[in-house]
């Protein structure tokens, strides 16, 4: 992970790769350079409390929720972002867990300005999973889920990863 004065940049990173001697075999990835000549300082004129709250606002927003949504796991993180014309800004990642009602949801990730707070790129991370493989037993067979029956929607309780259709839920019995 390339850093600039100890605060990652984003999307820049070099990768080293060695045979089993140690020796370099080749070298990839992308290096940001010039970051000084952008960034005269690395204090950004809004506070990481500040910018949770711009996040929120914007986040209601961009992904339609009100004032009654529940959110946790908010994560804001100070980083180096390039722009499209490769001017280096300080920025910072935020991102969060937005639960309203009992179905919608969604997490979204932000890139904003730490001088303006303005929102530079947006995502919603909400991961989405289907669970496909084997299945069945000695009486009725072996079949696979995604080829012979739907393939098993993914979601978490808890900190959990849950496996489950309409007819069938995957238990650990540990």
């Amino acid at each position: 992970q390339q850093t600039f004065r100890g605060i990652p940049v984003w999307g820049h990173q070099i990768i080293v790769h060695k045979n089993s001697q140690g020796q370099i075999q080749r070298i990839n990835g992308d290096l940001a350079q010039g970051i000084e000549a952008d960034l005269s300082g690395i204090k950004a004129a809004i506070s990481d409390k500040q910018i949770a709250l711009m996040a929120r606002e914007q986040s209601r927003q961009l992904y339609d929720f009100d004032a009654t949504a529940q959110i946790s796991r908010q994560q804001i993180k100070a980083i180096i972002y390039l722009t499209d014309n490769d001017k280096a800004l300080l920025a910072y990642y935020v991102e969060g867990f937005y639960q309203q009602g009992g179905n919608k949801v969604a997490s979204p990730a932000l890139i904003m300005d730490g001088d303006s707070g303005a929102v530079l790129a947006h995502w919603n991370n909400l991961k989405h999973a289907q669970a496909t493989g084997p299945g069945g037993n000695e009486k009725i067979g072996r079949y696979e889920y995604g080829e012979d029956f739907a393939a098993m929607t993914v979601t978490e309780q808890a900190g959990l990863c849950l496996f489950e259709n309409d007819n069938v839920r995957t238990v650990d019995l540990k």
